[in-house]
């Protein structure tokens, strides 16, 4: 049994994110209800899933 064409959704190039449309995203956003939440510079926003890896270099 083929399968069905299905319709293609257009899909927006990265190219074509530009500051205009990410201002008017950001702004819809907030009308919704939205919160931006302020990261101090350096701090990431995910949590740390596992502990640290430790590489040791042996000289041979």
């Amino acid at each position: 049994m083929p399968k069905k064409k299905q319709a293609s959704k257009k899909k927006v190039r990265v190219a074509d994110e530009t500051s205009e449309s990410i201002a008017l995203q950001t702004a819809e956003f907030l009308k919704a209800g939205g919160e931006v939440e302020v990261v101090q510079r350096g701090i990431s926003g995910r949590e740390p899933t596992e502990g640290r890896k430790h590489i040791t270099y042996a000289k041979k």
